[in-house]
């Protein structure tokens, strides 16, 4: 007997006319504009988690969203119904996924209730793989730590417009390695969640093992001042806008910058 629905590991290019039907829980949910065009509404974006842990990304395109916009709700979960499927080509993907899944005019969305899809789906990422830089940075992540340093307020402009953003350092149990701002992880502009001691079973159980854990000890929290000793190096470094080497050719106007990465030649 043929499956009810189709599960996030089988979904793959290539079946033109295939129609695919997935149960699945929207666990992110954000809309995103690549064009400054005030005439078309921002796409949505979900990040989709189904029964088995599988996650994708599905895209509702400005065209289809005045048709979409009202059906869908971030922790909900649905049954789509008649989706196409293309490569995941972004630039910074949600989920490890090759591919991802676009809403159609006649996609069909149908809320059901089912307990047995997680509320969030987390994939924590181990220090030890940032910090060796083995992890795939195309790829969003989610981390949990405890956070242990903060840095004051740093204010910037960017296109001529005031920001500000604040450095964090994070400490895992194991082995107390920390991310901190010279290797770490960022926000991004649209999707990125922070929880903090929200009562949520996976961070229930690290506050947990955190008050039994041996490095407990260890973990204290503390905050550069304004006032503190830096030598210009630290200054630099500690107040210095963080930009990627990708990020970095992607800028067109004089300006200074902090990044990071390996030499692999030099020229004389």
């Amino acid at each position: 007997m043929a499956s009810r629905y189709d599960l996030i590991c089988n979904v793959k290019g290539g079946s033109e006319h295939k129609i695919w039907r997935i149960k699945v829980r929207v666990i992110r949910l954000w809309r995103s504009s690549y064009f400054k065009d005030n005439n078309n509404k921002p796409m949505i974006e979900l990040v989709v988690l189904d029964e088995q842990g599988g996650r994708i990304q599905c895209t509702v395109k400005s065209i289809h969203v005045y048709l979409f916009e009202n059906s869908i709700n971030e922790g909900n979960v649905y049954m789509l119904e008649n989706l196409c499927v293309a490569l995941n080509s972004g630039k910074y993907k949600p989920t490890m996924h090759e591919f991802r899944m676009f809403f159609k005019r006649e996609t069909r969305v149908t809320l059901v209730e089912d307990s047995s899809i997680p509320l969030y789906g987390f994939s924590f990422v181990p220090f030890v793989e940032i910090l060796n830089e083995t992890k795939d940075d195309r790829h969003l992540v989610d981390v949990l730590g405890v956070v242990t340093r903060k840095v004051n307020l740093i204010e910037f402009k960017k296109e001529g417009k005031p920001c500000n953003y604040v450095v964090i350092e994070l400490e895992n149990i194991e082995g107390g390695l920390k991310l901190r701002w010279s290797v770490g992880v960022s926000n991004t502009t649209y999707n990125s969640k922070l929880f903090i001691n929200a009562n949520i079973p996976e961070i229930e159980d690290f506050q947990m093992r955190l008050k039994s854990s041996n490095s407990q000890q260890g973990i204290q929290f503390s905050q550069l001042s304004d006032h503190a000793s830096l030598t210009l190096e630290e200054e630099f470094l500690e107040r210095g806008v963080y930009k990627s080497i990708a990020d970095l050719k992607e800028v067109t106007q004089n300006s200074v910058f902090v990044t990071i990465g390996t030499v692999k030649d030099i020229e004389s």
